[in-house]
């Protein structure tokens, strides 16, 4: 809701692009922010899950403050309450840090799995042949089935989860909700029917680390074990998993806590299942759909502009090119009324067989006695390295870095041979440029 708050806003005053993406992280952050009665965690899950990690102190300073305001607000109009009552916890056997390391590795074996199944069951209805309006009902259908059964999956399941928290619960029945959730997670948004994944999130942690819990408690009774602790550590862990944002589940159990002792056990649960799920999962639940996409969520601001741009767009159409049967003396002539360096090769039939360029000339242009003799053929890079015009310059410019080269060949993307243009660094550059200034005017100017 936060979010769309932010976003309707920025639409509304028609700013930038990069403008209602902040607005869109400020709006997210106050929502958790006042939700949970979590400020830090707020700023946390807008920056590495709305943000993508992507800091700038401009839009970090509105994040904090937007958080900041929320939870003001929230406490002058709801008190300061958390989110959970959450019971105190104490870390009672030094060996229960090696089960909450096989927890977090438990979890991000689980976040992985459940990313996989959301997905799947998503492109099962797209998939489905049926009128869009007729999906959500099918799938209310399916999650109500489910929910004879298992009544705990309706709901974002707070109420549920408080009781798993303070140790409540059968070993079996809570395993159970595990998979049962995810399913009618995903059944529900895979459908069209409206809801979110944060909640979901919290609740498949909370009943794994209290059916583990459990467990151990049955395995180590002398231990002192406390399942809802396991619970609460289980909640950040399968968070952070499922998103890739361990900082934000660190905080906000930690803002519900208050409690040193066990956040210890929530950052080694937390890091351990985030590693887990990223060996299985390069996506988390918010950036797969961006992947598919073909948008590079590990790329900086400049490389996304490159790969923004295409190579057809910057090229230069009907470059200078040479016949591969001209000899060194004709080529001396022709580069002495040419202020290019580099030429691609073609033979009678217009076709590019190679590349030549004046460096590769000057090693042979003193042997005077080889100038009518020798073709340019000889002397010219036969293994070329090509571009199609519907390639971004991202893809062109790694490229030319591979060989250390000025130039690429621009071919027609069913037909290697076929020369259509040329790009070089020099071209790419002032792309890129242009492109990056058009972007930070547009952002001055809103």
């Amino acid at each position: 809701i936060g979010g769309a708050v932010g976003s309707q806003f920025g639409q509304a005053f028609r700013v930038s692009g990069d403008r209602l993406k902040v607005l869109v992280a400020c709006g997210v952050s106050g929502g958790v922010a006042a939700t949970f009665n979590a400020p830090i965690a707020g700023v946390f899950f807008a920056t590495e899950i709305v943000l993508l990690s992507s800091f700038e102190l401009s839009s970090f300073t509105s994040i904090v403050v937007a958080s900041g305001m929320s939870t003001v607000v929230s406490r002058a109009l709801l008190g300061n309450i958390p989110a959970f009552a959450v019971p105190p916890y104490a870390l009672n056997n030094h060996w229960e840090l090696v089960f909450y390391l096989v927890l977090g590795m438990l979890v991000g074996v689980l976040a992985s799995g459940f990313i996989d199944i959301h997905y799947r069951i998503k492109e099962a209805f797209d998939r489905l042949r049926m009128h869009r309006l007729v999906k959500p009902i099918f799938g209310g259908l399916l999650v109500g089935i489910m929910g004879i059964g298992f009544p705990q999956v309706f709901g974002n399941g707070y109420h549920f989860m408080e009781r798993v928290l303070h140790g409540e619960g059968i070993w079996y029945i809570l395993a159970a909700l595990v998979l049962m959730k995810a399913l009618a997670t995903s059944v529900t948004l895979g459908s069209g029917l409206p809801g979110g994944l944060f909640a979901p999130a919290l609740y498949i942690g909370a009943v794994t680390g209290g059916a583990f819990g459990k467990l151990l408690q049955m395995v180590f009774p002398t231990f002192g074990i406390s399942p809802g602790a396991y619970a609460l550590v289980g909640m950040g862990a399968f968070l952070s998993a499922a998103t890739h944002a361990p900082m934000t589940a660190i905080f906000l159990l930690f803002e519900m806590t208050a409690s040193y002792e066990v956040i210890i056990p929530i950052m080694l649960s937390c890091v351990i299942g985030t590693a887990i799920s990223r060996h299985f999962k390069k996506d988390s639940l918010d950036t797969v759909e961006l992947s598919k996409a073909g948008i590079d969520l590990e790329a900086g601001k400049e490389r996304n502009i490159m790969k923004s741009l295409r190579v057809g767009d910057v090229m230069v159409r009907d470059p200078e090119f040479v016949p591969e049967h001209m000899t060194l003396g004709q080529f001396a002539d022709f580069i002495a009324t040419t202020r290019h360096t580099n030429f691609p090769l073609v033979d009678q039939a217009g076709r590019l067989t190679g590349i030549i360029s004046v460096q590769d000339f000057l090693g042979a242009v003193f042997e005077k006695e080889l100038m009518d003799l020798v073709v340019i053929k000889e002397l010219a890079t036969l293994d070329v390295i090509t571009v199609t015009e519907d390639e971004n310059l991202d893809a062109a410019m790694r490229r030319i870095g591979y060989r250390n080269i000025e130039q690429l060949p621009v071919v027609d993307r069913d037909d290697k041979r076929k020369l259509v243009g040329l790009i070089s660094r020099r071209d790419m550059v002032s792309a890129y440029n242009r492109a990056l200034m058009s972007r930070t005017l547009s952002e001055d100017v809103l």
